[in-house]
C-alpha cells in the first residue's frame, strides 16, 4: 500500500511536509528551501532523522513517525 499526504507550515508557507506510507514503514520527508547549505555532506544524521543536501538550497529530512 501507498499513501501521501501533504501539508504545509501555518508559520512559513515555504515548508511543505510529506507524510508517506509504504509497505507498513512511515515517514515522513521535510522539504524546505534554504538561502544557502548548511552542511558540505550529502547525507548525515539528526536527532530528528536522516537529512539528504541533494540539490544546493533544498533539503530533505526523512523523519520517522511516531
Amino acid at each position: 500500500m501507498f499513501n501521501i499526504k501533504t501539508f504545509v507550515d501555518r508559520e512559513n508557507s515555504n515548508k511543505k511536509f510529506y507524510h508517506v506510507k509504504v509497505l507498513g514503514l512511515k515517514f515522513r520527508v521535510e522539504t524546505y528551501k534554504r538561502s544557502k547549505r548548511l552542511s558540505n555532506k550529502i547525507l548525515y544524521s539528526t536527532n530528528s532523522g536522516i537529512v539528504f543536501n541533494l540539490l544546493p538550497k533544498r533539503y530533505f529530512r526523512f523523519m520517522r513517525r511516531r
